[in-house]
């Protein structure tokens, strides 16, 4: 036991004397050995403030959260999106995602033409043609149907894994025939000429069609017709009989200052001859007429009337108004037409440009009794547009007379007619 020995006032201790009892610290030979700390470092001001790094910053955890997150998107993904796993339900599809699932064999489901709806053992798919279906290994009846146009039944077989192909055609076909077989009745079907009567179509789609109809000293006619899946469908035309002539009545007014009045005693042309004077009322065979009203030497612009049998049409001129308009002018020679070849219609249109034209056509009495239109070339001239077509001879093999007009049409709607002509040969 260590004691303290006190000193009295004055006291001191002389070098080398030391008290009984008292201990003195001496230096360790040798370098003198650190004494370790009993503490850590003090941190830094700014990691005090910062504290410890959140669990969302450190990258061992970053890297964690996307790949689980691109995980279970990718699972959702598959498992829910539309697939063609005709038999899945969310859990199978699930497990397909994951690589379970069941056995299944794909089947290309395609018709001819496509849009037909797809049922599988009695249920309906709500899909059309082409599609692609996975299906359970085994039997199954496949049905394409169109509303109201019919239906196939196919049956369908595959195995596990197998690429299954079905290709249906779905076509049906028409027959049509004329109720008078004496009478040449000419179709078209979807605008598209079939010639004469009777007409059979082998390969028609499903569904909604025109039939167009037309003949000699008839008024054309159409009708429509359903074809259905792989159906024949009959078809007999009745023709509108007309009656073989209808009316025109021609009026002509004289415009001024002072408004407009009727103006009688002006002379009218029918197909090129005098007809009467305004205002006059005209029977006329059914069929195009050209009209040219003239007065005092002036002529009013041509008109074209497509005449119905047993109807009435009015034509009006006038007449006092300035117009910059051109006539439709045909060039000579149209005469001997028939006997000529080539046989060139030309015409002009003095003072109007090409570029001002939309379209210009040669329509032409056939000798079956139909009215038939060619398109013509429109280039540009020295004085204005000028129309070109080729005559169509062969069509009237030993025929001696034609009967033709012109027509043209502005961009803006403004028409142009030659009077009707009469060629030979």
């Amino acid at each position: 036991m260590l004691r303290e020995l006190p000193l009295t006032p004055g006291e001191k201790l002389q070098p080398g004397e030391i008290p009984d009892g008292m201990l003195v610290a001496q230096p360790a030979s040798g370098r003198p050995r650190p004494r370790p700390s009993r503490r850590g470092e003090w941190p830094d001001l700014d990691e005090l403030e910062k504290g410890p790094a959140p669990l969302w910053r450190r990258p061992w955890f970053v890297i964690m959260f996307v790949t689980v997150m691109l995980g279970i998107g990718w699972i959702l993904g598959h498992s829910q999106a539309p697939d063609n796993d005709v038999h899945a339900t969310p859990m199978t599809r699930l497990l397909r995602t994951v690589g379970f699932g069941g056995a299944r064999f794909t089947a290309s489901i395609d018709t001819d033409p496509p849009g037909a709806w797809i049922a599988i053992d009695g249920k309906d798919l709500g899909r059309r043609t082409p599609s692609t279906l996975e299906l359970l290994p085994g039997d199954h009846a496949l049905t394409l149907s169109m509303p109201d146009l019919g239906e196939v039944k196919v049956d369908l077989k595959g195995k596990r894994g197998q690429k299954v192909k079905v290709n249906e055609v779905l076509h049906g076909s028409l027959d049509v025939v004329a109720s008078d077989p004496s009478l040449p009745v000419q179709m078209s079907l979807d605008g598209a000429p079939q010639g004469y009567l009777p007409v059979h179509v082998a390969k028609l789609p499903p569904g909604l069609h025109e039939l167009q109809f037309n003949g000699p000293k008839m008024q054309p006619w159409a009708q429509q017709v359903n074809i259905g899946i792989r159906k024949n469908t009959k078809v007999v035309s009745k023709p509108m009989m007309s009656p073989a002539t209808g009316v025109v009545q021609v009026l002509a007014q004289m415009n001024d200052e002072n408004g407009s009045a009727p103006l009688p005693g002006a002379s009218v042309y029918v197909d090129g001859v005098l007809g009467g004077t305004t205002p006059a009322t005209i029977e006329l065979p059914r069929g195009p007429h050209s009209l040219r009203v003239q007065f005092e030497g002036v002529v009013a612009p041509i008109q074209v009337i497509d005449l119905p049998g047993g109807n009435k049409r009015f034509a009006t001129f006038q007449f006092g108004l300035d117009s910059d308009l051109p006539p439709l002018k045909l060039e000579a020679g149209t005469q001997k037409l028939l006997a000529k070849d080539p046989a060139v219609v030309s015409a002009s249109l003095d003072g109007l440009e090409a570029d001002d034209l939309r379209e210009a056509w040669l329509h032409v009495l056939t000798p079956d009794g139909l009215w038939s239109r060619f398109p013509m070339t429109i280039n540009a001239g020295d004085r204005g547009a000028v129309l070109t077509v080729s005559f169509p001879v062969s069509q009237f093999g030993g025929e001696a007379k034609a009967t033709w007009y012109l027509s043209a049409a502005t961009k803006q709607g403004d028409e142009f007619f030659t009077e009707v002509q009469h060629s030979t040969r």
